[in-house]
């Protein structure tokens, strides 16, 4: 243990440390075969790292390529330099590789001018552009680790993302409509729904989204550092347009995952309200 008793040291070992890069998000290219037959595919990194100048986190991207015989790894190593993402919040590349989705910040800084889109890009040009806040139709989008998703159908036609209810218009406390107590069972069932759904992903087929739904009921915990709060695992049916409870929904879920045939969910399972980051259970 080494104490720090002048400001000076303290202050250029933070800045000594903020230097680092952070590893954030990593996927895989197709695979591709030269003309010698060697196989090989392309690793996307995205990095985070503090900016002291700038006073902000930055992002950048870094391509690795990663030459393999089938059974182990050749050789990997750099295909250039570290280019800067700037404005990106998220971004996801398609199944086959060929397109690529990012969720961009642009605007002003002041509140409300900042805007959301979405592109989608093919190779060397971009696509499509979407405004998601001239839309409407929803709030701003989750771009967190925590809360953030972006995924793609396997049909590559649907992108998948969570972003905050829109809120409704404020209006007059004396023109603001009473709770109908004469609601359908319909309607009051879908109260006890989960109040929050995050880590969504495409069912197999496209015909349906699985998440994870939290409560905030007995008590609202923080989900970052509180992963011991109530949660369970969900289907929704987006052509029949039913939730289906797929977990016991007395318990704590995280982390959900989709094998690779498309046949099994993977995911970890533990009593909730536990004392925090307690051993999981890993169900399948």
């Amino acid at each position: 243990q080494v104490l720090l008793s002048e400001p000076e040291e303290a202050a250029a070992l933070y800045r000594g440390l903020s230097r680092q890069p952070a590893l954030s998000a990593a996927c895989l290219g197709p695979e591709v075969t030269t003309q010698y037959g060697g196989q090989y595919r392309t690793m996307h990194t995205e990095w985070t790292q503090r900016d002291l100048e700038r006073m902000e986190n930055i992002r950048f991207c870094r391509q690795y390529l990663v030459f393999h015989d089938g059974d182990s790894v050749v050789f990997a190593g750099p295909a250039g330099n570290s280019v800067e993402t700037r404005g990106e919040l998220l971004s996801r590349e398609s199944p086959s590789g060929t397109m690529k989705a990012v969720l961009r910040k642009a605007g002003g800084t002041g509140p409300g001018e900042e805007k959301q889109f979405l592109e989608v890009w093919e190779k060397n040009r971009k696509l499509k552009s979407f405004n998601l806040s001239a839309l409407e139709k929803h709030g701003p989008v989750y771009e967190d680790d925590c809360f953030g998703c972006l995924s793609w159908s396997h049909s590559e036609t649907h992108l998948l993302y969570v972003a905050e209810k829109k809120r409704p218009k404020a209006e007059s406390f004396f023109q603001t409509k009473a709770l109908d107590v004469s609601a359908s069972d319909d309607e009051i069932a879908r109260l006890k729904k989960p109040d929050q759904a995050i880590k969504a992903f495409w069912a197999p087929g496209d015909a349906g989204v699985v998440f994870v739904g939290w409560w905030h009921e007995p008590f609202r915990l923080g989900i970052r550092f509180c992963t011991n709060r109530r949660s369970a695992l969900y289907y929704v049916d987006l052509i029949g347009g039913k939730c289906e409870l797929l977990s016991d929904d007395s318990l704590a879920v995280s982390s959900p995952r989709l094998s690779p045939d498309q046949c099994r969910i993977v995911y970890l399972q533990y009593p909730s309200l536990i004392p925090h980051h307690q051993c999981s259970q890993l169900c399948l």
